[in-house]
């Protein structure tokens, strides 16, 4: 992968938006060509979004305050986002547009899924056996952190003209109602007993 060309890395989300609020994401894609990897792009598809959850749990980036979220996307994957932005050219790939508040379903299930696939590589990391005392630190500080971001949208997005249509909000109510919230917390309560079992 050291030598593997990278075509763009742009920035997405809300932060290339106009929906953006303080508990916002820098959503920062890199794009590769996977087949400059392997011929098998399914193959890469997994060993790279397997690695991304792993560091993305592991580190703790910020830019200006705001976090930030990596991701590795193939140069064939189609992105639908209201703007994009090519870190690379520093120009608009996408400009975003300002219109009145709607439900812009695209981002809250992108959200919602980037969120569920947090949680599911959380339960998996946390569930091996032989996990060190450092990691699980990690994991149960990360998993407090997704709690309190979650909450945090979702008052953030009630605060706004879009209240209960707003995307923090949508959001939130998606993982309750698919029971992964409920997942989190029963995460984070057996990371904490698992701190104190010698």
């Amino acid at each position: 992968m050291d030598n593997i060309e990278i075509k763009d890395i742009i920035l997405t989300g809300s932060l290339a938006n106009y929906n953006y609020t303080e508990y916002s994401d820098f959503d920062i894609h890199i794009i590769i060509d996977y087949k400059d990897v392997n011929k098998d792009v399914e193959l890469v598809k997994m060993a790279v979004d397997n690695k991304r959850l792993i560091w993305n749990i592991k580190h703790n980036i910020t830019i200006k305050g705001y976090d930030v979220e990596l991701y590795i996307q193939d140069i064939t994957e189609k992105h639908n986002a209201s703007g994009i932005y090519s870190l690379m050219s520093d120009e608009w790939i996408k400009e975003p547009k300002y219109n009145d508040p709607k439900i812009n379903e695209i981002e809250v299930d992108d959200k919602t899924e980037k969120y569920i696939e947090l949680i599911n590589k959380l339960i998996e990391l946390s569930n091996n056996k032989n996990i060190n005392m450092d990691d699980l630190d990690t994991y149960f500080n990360y998993a407090k952190k997704l709690k309190e971001k979650i909450h945090n949208g979702r008052k953030d997005g009630l605060d706004t003209k879009e209240g209960e249509f707003s995307i923090g909000n949508l959001v939130f109510k998606e993982l309750r109602n698919n029971g992964y919230f409920g997942k989190l917390i029963d995460l984070i309560n057996l990371l904490y007993d698992k701190q104190f079992i010698q």
